[in-house]
């Protein structure tokens, strides 16, 4: 900042301060995870700040947690060490959907609180990939892209390895619409970006997943990577 030429009476400092977010989560019935497992923390949805972390709180025994000095923004949240089956079934700022709007914080404005709701009734969907000419794959990725990306945050979504023989199982899907593609290498493909996915929406199968679902899919390998860079 250059204050050369300004006197002290022209130099106004605003402070936007730091606030604490409280929230809850709440376990689903019968389940043997203890509160106390888990942890909560917030990232950024700026993408100038990819990877910053800037609130964090350990989950107490009764399901309360606090992060404290969050800086003003908006943020994805995400609930550590999920043990595979649970997801998160909703979560919620006040009333607000926080998948789809993020967490927001405004500096000087109380926070409503953060309730979280985790289920057990996670999806499950396996089946085989196969190439044009009927084979069975060899290799490479499934990936389940969804219709609505704002429960995943800058999490990886739901995929699975493609065996030798072409099998793949994806478990622990959250509900909701998805398209799935069988990558011969997902790693040469932008697949979080939506302009670059129009190249390939052709070849992804639809599916739905409800809660407790199990599906088969019988996918065809997409070997060729001709939207990538």
């Amino acid at each position: 900042m250059d204050l050369n030429g300004a006197s002290p009476e022209e130099v106004v400092i605003r402070v936007f301060p730091d606030v604490e977010v409280h929230g809850s989560v709440e376990l689903p019935a019968g389940t043997k995870l203890l509160a106390t497992d888990l942890s909560v923390e917030l990232e950024s949805r700026d993408p100038s700040e990819f990877g910053r972390f800037p609130g964090r709180g350990e989950v107490k025994a009764d399901g309360s947690f606090t992060m404290e000095h969050v800086p003003a923004g908006t943020y994805d949240l995400e609930v550590e060490s999920l043990p595979e089956g649970l997801f998160v079934k909703s979560l919620l700022q006040g009333r607000t959907d926080a998948f789809e709007n993020g967490v927001r914080i405004s500096s000087g404005v109380g926070v409503e609180s953060i309730t979280i709701v985790l289920s057990s009734m996670a999806g499950e969907i396996s089946g085989t990939v196969h190439t044009e000419e009927g084979k069975a794959a060899c290799g490479g990725k499934v990936i389940l892209i969804p219709e609505q990306p704002g429960r995943f945050g800058q999490e990886d979504y739901p995929e699975d390895g493609i065996s030798s023989s072409g099998h793949f199982s994806i478990r622990g899907i959250p509900p909701g619409v998805y398209k799935a593609f069988a990558f011969e290498d997902a790693d040469e493909v932008a697949y979080r970006d939506s302009n670059e996915m129009k190249t390939y929406q052709s070849q992804g199968t639809a599916v739905q997943v409800a809660e407790g679902d199990k599906k088969l899919l019988d996918l065809t390998w997409i070997r060729e990577v001709s939207g990538a860079h």
